[in-house]
Parts: C-alpha cells; sequence; structure tokens
C-alpha cells in the first residue's frame, strides 16, 4: 500500500516544508493551502505545488460529510474548522481509494479524529494525543447535556458549554 502524506495547515506553519520530502506523495487540501497567510510558509508551499512535490486536492462531498459525522460522533466537531474537516476528509477518500494516508498535523482534535477512524498521523511541534477521547459537552450551569453539536452556549440558560471526556 502507498504511503501518501497529508498535510494539515499546522503542519506548515509549524516548520514542515514540502520541498524536503522526496520519495512520498505529498497532497493538501485546498481548504488547509488557503488558510497559510504566512508569507514565507506560502511562498514554500506555492513552490512545492509549482515542481510538483505537492499536489492540492478537493475532497470528495461525501467524504466531507463523513468526516462531520465522525467529528460529531467524537465530539470535537465543535474544534474543528472547515480546513481540519477537509484534510481529514481527504484522508477518508485516499484510504478509499486503497493508500496508506499519514496526516501530518498538530491539532489535538484532528488526531483524535483521525485515531478514531484507525489512520495514522503525526505530528510536528507536539507529542501529539496518547489516547482516543469521545467528548461529552455539557452546561455547567443547568447540566444539559449535548451530543454532536457545534453550539458555544447552552440552549437552555445560555451559559458557555465545556467539554469533558467520557470515561
Amino acid at each position: 500500500m502507498e504511503k501518501i502524506i497529508v498535510l494539515d495547515t499546522s503542519a506548515i506553519i509549524n516548520g514542515y516544508n514540502p520541498l524536503l520530502m522526496i520519495g512520498n506523495r505529498q497532497v493538501i487540501s485546498i481548504d488547509a493551502l488557503n488558510e497559510i497567510i504566512q508569507e514565507d510558509k506560502r511562498k514554500i508551499v506555492e513552490e512545492a505545488l509549482e515542481i510538483k512535490r505537492l499536489e492540492k486536492i478537493n475532497p470528495e462531498e461525501k467524504f466531507i460529510i463523513k468526516a462531520e459525522e465522525i467529528a460529531k460522533e467524537t465530539n470535537d466537531i465543535k474544534y474543528l474548522s472547515k480546513s481540519d474537516i477537509s484534510t481529514i476528509a481527504l484522508a477518508l477518500e485516499l484510504k478509499e481509494k486503497g493508500f496508506e494516508p499519514i496526516i501530518i498535523t498538530d491539532d489535538f482534535s484532528i488526531q483524535n479524529v483521525i485515531k478514531f477512524l484507525g489512520l495514522k498521523y503525526a505530528p510536528m511541534a507536539t507529542r501529539g494525543i496518547r489516547k482516543l477521547i469521545k467528548w461529552k459537552l455539557y452546561c455547567p450551569a443547568c447540566g444539559r447535556k449535548y451530543n454532536g453539536e457545534k453550539l458555544n452556549e447552552c440552549l437552555v440558560c445560555g451559559v458557555k458549554l465545556k467539554r469533558k471526556p467520557i470515561l
């Protein structure tokens, strides 16, 4: 099974240089690419794209939907951007096509969803997560529980929601 490096925005921000990688195919979602705003990092990525060391790919909609469903199941959805979902979806699509995606990311919520899916990840600037966590969203004031919703405040009393791991 051919390995493919899937880059998250955090990989580039934390110093991953796709120009230096030889031997493995490297891809990035268009949403993740659009999130790179630091001029020096952007130039590196654009050069890697130009010389075909890096490919930009838009994942199919069905994989975006699947990534969102899994993120809701782990209750990480609230902490994932459109770019993060796109990165996860791209990894899912590549896996279905018979590749072995390895996601380079320091984002703990992405790592959690990736681990839940049984896919591989490698952090750049952190140790990464140690174990899979399913989160429970709850209101600390009234105690109402939420599952898989992208909310910031309680629908009953308006207090900011918190999350804790389900043990």
